[in-house]
This record gives C-alpha cells, structure tokens and sequence, in this order.
C-alpha cells in the first residue's frame, strides 16, 4: 500500500469536519503518523496479509543475526513517545481550583521535559522534586534511534520514606532515596507501568525483540513480559504475556495480534486486591489487570499459574488505565473512541453497562491521542491526565471540572510546545512528608 494511500485510510475519521489543523491533538497525531509511515514504509516491510505467526519462545542468539536484523531489533525497543507536545495555551500550573469540590491531596507529576518528577501542593506550590540523569544510572549508555526515552521518565511511585521508583521508557527501572541518589538500577526494558506488593516485592513491565523466524522477510516482533523484583532490584523471574494467553481459553486472541512491530504495547499494569471477586471471580486478589493496546484489549492474568483468566474489547480503542473503582465498576482511558476525541468510560465488568463518561465540553473536548491516565479519587470524583495537552483536570460525577493543572514546561524559540504531561497523580493528604 503506498504511502499516501496509508495517509488517507489513517486520516479518514477526521475529514469532512473541523479543520484538521485547528482540532486539540493535530499537531502529535501528525506526528504519530509520520512515525507510524516511516514504521511501515518498504524499507520496513509491511504487515504480512496472510498466514498465522506463532511467538518463538526464545529468542535467537543477536551475534548469528546480519547487521540490519540487529538494527532493526535496536529500532523496535526503542520506540517510545515525542517529549513535546501540542501548541500550548498561555495558563500555566493550577488554573482552576474549587477547595469545597475538589479532593485536597498532594500531586507527583513526570513530564516530557526532564528525567524528573515534581511534588507540588493544590495550588501547584512546588514541594520537592527528584531528578536522575540516565547516565548516572548506566554510566555506558548510549542513545538509541527514535525518541529520546532516556530525556524523561515515563512513570513513578512514591514510597511511604520519600524513595522513589522511577521508569525511563524501553530502558530500565530506577529507585532513588529522597535526595535522588541512586539505590539500584533495573534494565530489562521496563516500560509503563509498575505495581507493588504489601511486602516491597515489585511488579515492572518489560520488552524484548525478537527476530520472527516464521516470518518471510525475518523482521523483529517486540514480546512484553512482567519482570517481578526483589525490592532490592534484583529479577526473580518473568512472566511472558504472550505464553499467559497461549495456554489459556483466549490463544485464539495471538491470530488477531500483529505477526511483526509492537505486538502487544501492554500499558497498564494493576496488581488486583480482591474488588469485583464476588462478581467475576478472575478479579481475585493477586491477580494482575492488564491493558494491550495493539488489541484495543485488556485482559487479567493469574501470575501463580501464568495463564489469562479474563479479557474484554470493544467498547474502546487505544486505551490506557484501567483501574478497579469501587467494589463494583472499572474505569478506563478511551484514548481513540469517541467521536472528537477521547473519553473517559467507568462501566461494570460484569454486566458492561457504561455507569458514566466524560468527553469534554464542545469548547474543549478531551485529547489525547496517546498516554494519559484517569485515577478514581476517595470523593467520587476522576483525576485525568491529558498527556497531549499537557493537561491534567479533576471531574465530578457532573462532568464539572473542580481543580486544573498546565504543564508549565514549555519549549521552542516562542514557548510554542508544552511537555507531555505523562501523569499526574492526586497523593493521599495523609501521607508521611516528615522527610521533606
């Protein structure tokens, strides 16, 4: 297919309305494309039309492969996300804050500007912030092609003593004490999400590109796993997604993922604590709720016993976060469903009856056409991030929003691009801050 026809086909849903250039998004969803094209151009090769790929289940030693195979294995985990964003407006920090409605707390935010995440109060008072160059934590390292991963973190969780677990994209995971010395350094590709156990034991996710050998033209398939570490760092084993579906009830999902590139882009990753068990048992604590992205699909996957236990699709499309909310509900990121935009769905898992959803206002509809996060807050109300816009805003249940942040990261000769505001989450106001 050549590449403007590609062009075409990709852009269709947004012709025949507003000027393109002038929707919240455009500007990255162009970018996205041309990723995607220079993806999927010949020199690439494309999709393969027909046949059926099943994963090797290790991958071939990298010295046997030829140069370009080993450059092409280079080019697929390095995939990640532009740190500039869409044309920013002119509010900066907290340009909304209604204290009666809104949920106090503290917010940690990362962002596309700096490999740093930032502490700061209601009304975007900066607390504390903690901060790592790549280079301290792997002293040889050196940039691959594609997005600058290793300029940013992706995502971070804060521990009750002020430490700090940090995610550079597609390299590694980090934990810094609260004056960002480094304690250990985790490769293994980590990338989005991580999650912990009451005992310290961590839950990463990881990648690894592997040659596809059943593949005509030999080209490399990206396989996401979860790394499970010691709180020290250390891996104790890992846990392919791609076998956890192989030997479940829902193998026939492997002949709808792609055969070549990012297969899975598994991008959320929640460690279950027994909510919703009642009404669908896969949902037991332990278990762990996961979201692929390739496959517009989320799924829950028993780590004990390494198999998929539950999967659900069709009501998104390129969605980020689903998060348990209440004993009876789940509420996810749409990043590409709706009509304008994208949408936040909270629906019961049992029944998927929609319970509630915000799209925005017709003056501003949510965008976001990759990253974000929602999070579910103790007062009934929704935090969202709107990565693309640099934008994070609290929502009532009356699609009100309470409390709002701009990124105030800003780049180019005229400030004309905000950092991407990976996520920005609502802390508990009761957490120990005796260390700051």
């Amino acid at each position: 297919m050549g590449v403007i026809r590609r062009a075409v086909l990709i852009l269709h849903p947004f012709l025949g309305r507003a000027p393109f250039a002038a929707r919240p998004g455009a500007a990255l969803l162009l970018a996205g494309l041309a990723l995607t094209l220079a993806w999927t151009s010949p020199a690439h090769g494309s999709r393969p039309k027909t046949g059926r790929w099943h994963a090797v289940d290790q991958p071939s030693p990298r010295e046997s492969l030829t140069p370009e195979q080993q450059r092409q294995l280079r080019h697929l985990e390095s995939l990640g996300y532009l740190a500039g964003s869409t044309q920013p407006p002119a509010a900066t920090g907290v340009t909304i804050h209604d204290p009666r409605r809104s949920y106090a707390g503290f917010n940690l935010y990362v962002s596309g500007h700096a490999p740093e995440a930032i502490l700061v109060d209601m009304e975007g008072n900066e607390l504390h912030r903690w901060r790592c160059e790549i280079t301290r934590a792997w002293p040889d390292f050196e940039p691959r092609p594609g997005p600058p991963n290793h300029q940013y973190w992706r995502r971070v969780r804060l521990l009750e003593d002020g430490e700090l677990l940090a995610i550079f994209e597609g390299i590694g995971l980090i934990k810094l004490d609260k004056d960002s010395n480094l304690l250990w350094a985790y490769g293994g590709n980590a990338h989005h999400d991580l999650d912990l156990l009451p005992d310290g034991t961590i839950y990463v996710l990881g990648r690894e590109a592997f040659i596809n050998e059943q593949d005509a033209e030999k080209r490399p398939v990206l396989q996401d796993f979860i790394a499970v570490l010691s709180p020290d760092g250390r891996e104790q084993r890992r846990i392919w997604i791609e076998q956890c579906f192989a030997r479940s009830f829902y193998a026939p999902t492997l002949q709808r993922r792609p055969a070549v590139g990012d297969a899975w882009h598994t991008n959320t990753l929640q460690i279950l604590q027994g909510r919703l068990a009642d009404q669908i048992p896969a949902f037991q604590a332990g278990n762990i709720l996961l979201s692929h992205l390739m496959l517009d699909l989320i799924s829950v996957v028993d780590p004990e016993n390494e198999t998929v236990v539950w999967t659900m699709t069709g009501m998104w499309r390129k969605q980020h976060q689903p998060v348990v909310c209440g004993d009876s509900t789940l509420v996810i990121l749409d990043n590409l469903g709706a009509r304008d935009g994208s949408r936040v769905i909270e629906f019961d898992p049992a029944t998927q009856r929609v319970r509630w959803y915000y799209e925005g206002t017709e003056e501003q509809p949510l965008a976001t056409h990759d990253c974000g996060s929602v999070q579910p807050l103790p007062n009934g109300n929704f935090l969202i991030s709107e990565s693309n816009r640099g934008r994070a805003l609290e929502v009532t249940r009356d699609d009100e929003v309470v409390w709002e942040f701009y990124n105030p990261h800003r780049a180019g000769d005229d400030h004309q691009f905000i950092a991407t505001l990976f996520e920005l989450i609502r802390l508990d106001p009761r957490i120990p801050l005796d260390w700051l």
